[in-house]
């Protein structure tokens, strides 16, 4: 797989895909380090989601499954529903 068609899967995932799936990536933000939070003990804000999802996808890159494109485009994902997160103007 090309970058381009990385980036492009990965749009299509985030903005289409996932999106009529799951519904709005900052609400599942919110609730996922609510309930992060709770288990931990510790304050997760809404943008560590997005740092935390995607460090997971590194650490399944590298215990070996570095061929395994899904990894990389959805760490990508990620980090991209974080910079929009972290970014966007309220």
């Amino acid at each position: 797989m090309y970058r381009d068609e990385a980036l492009e899967k990965v749009e299509s995932l985030i903005t289409k895909e996932r999106e009529a799936q799951h519904g709005p990536a900052a609400r599942n933000a919110a609730v996922i380090a609510s309930l992060w939070s709770t288990y931990t003990g510790q304050k997760i804000r809404e943008h560590d989601v997005w740092v935390m999802l995607s460090l997971m996808k590194v650490g399944r890159l590298i215990s070996g499954d570095e061929k395994n494109e899904d990894h990389w485009v959805d760490a990508i994902g990620y980090l991209a529903l974080g910079v929009e997160q972290c970014t966007e103007s309220d």
